[in-house]
């Protein structure tokens, strides 16, 4: 917990603005004495942020048993943390991962307040899902299925109670909520409006969609793939997410504003993109290679850190041959920030 306070909550996504830090660092911490899931979710985080930072274990513990400990706690947070909201009126489909409908918000009742310790658990938990990119095996490569789906259900499971903190003005998930006005470049919300008919020009990775050969004479994707209208909007969407987070660091936007849009990538995600990323489709491991090289520009991030040159490099070597010509600017995103690092 102290670790937490003095140095994991000063490093979450958005905690560089003074209100955020002021949240993570006091507020919530005190709203995790009396809500088990938070507090478990809380400590896992912390845990591995000790175990990021650092070769030994703190005060006498090993790695081995502090990992063990982080697991146990994120392990408490994540069943206790589905349990709550099926008990408050979230139902079968939330505790799936599924949307939370109109008739599943009403239906959560309990107060702000209660809503800001299932939202603020949702939170450290999609932070939690990206950290645990850390130390997983990239050979042989598979795309991270389970921190893309485990991100996804973690939000959906708490939408519900989401609706409820955000009907009350002075609840403290509105605090985080408000700070987003400083992140519209970021988030960009118009990013995957775009018009079929001039997103190629829109867009700025117009090529991605295209997805030709290097002469740009010939399709890659076959006629029956380019003619799927929900594969094309699933890809079109993502591109979209990713095109906003490069615009606005083209923008002068800082790096530290991507932590919060880096970990709620997954969330944005049409489950089409995940399926495909599941099938190995080429295209959807480009467009995943092209995020993590925006990603690297976080790197200052302790939950970041090395972790998308990692991935970059584990993609790069999957990615068929007639395909790496459109790596061309991720690698050269890539090799920049590491020179820099």
């Amino acid at each position: 917990m102290h670790n937490f306070t003095a140095h994991t909550a000063r490093a979450l996504a958005g905690a560089y603005i003074p209100a955020i830090c002021e949240l993570w660092v006091t507020r919530i911490p005190r709203l995790a004495l009396s809500h088990p899931p938070l507090l478990h979710a809380l400590l896992a985080f912390s845990a591995q942020h000790m175990l990021v930072v650092a070769d030994t274990g703190v005060q006498g513990a090993s790695s081995a048993e502090l990992a063990a400990f982080r697991a146990s706690c994120l392990n408490s947070a994540l069943r206790n943390h589905r349990e709550s909201l099926s008990s408050n009126g979230g139902g079968e489909e939330a505790s799936r991962g599924a949307a939370a409908s109109p008739t599943q918000h009403q239906a959560w009742n309990s107060s702000s307040r209660s809503a800001d310790m299932v939202c603020f658990t949702s939170v450290l938990l999609m932070h939690d899902a990206l950290a645990g990119l850390f130390d997983r095996r990239l050979d042989p490569y598979e795309p991270p299925l389970q921190w893309l789906r485990m991100a996804r259900g973690v939000f959906f499971t708490g939408s519900a109670a989401m609706f409820v903190a955000m009907a009350d003005p002075g609840s403290h998930f509105m605090t985080l909520v408000r700070a987003a006005d400083d992140l519209k470049d970021v988030y960009d919300p118009n990013a995957a409006e775009v018009d079929e008919q001039d997103w190629t020009t829109r867009l700025v990775f117009p090529e991605l969609v295209l997805a030709k050969t290097a002469d740009g004479e010939t399709w890659l994707e076959t006629d029956m793939e380019r003619a799927d209208k929900e594969t094309t909007d699933a890809y079109h969407h993502t591109v979209g997410q990713v095109a906003a987070m490069t615009r606005a660091l083209e923008k002068g936007a800082d790096w530290k504003a991507l932590g919060r849009r880096l970990t709620t990538f997954a969330v944005m995600l049409r489950p089409k993109f995940i399926e495909l990323l599941g099938d190995r489709r080429p295209k959807a491991l480009v467009i995943l290679a092209h995020y993590f090289a925006v990603a690297t520009h976080a790197a200052q991030y302790w939950w970041i850190g090395n972790m998308p040159f990692r991935e970059f490099e584990a993609l790069e070597k999957v990615i068929p041959v007639e395909w790496q010509h459109l790596l061309k600017w991720p690698r050269e995103v890539v090799e920049r920030n590491r020179l820099a690092g």
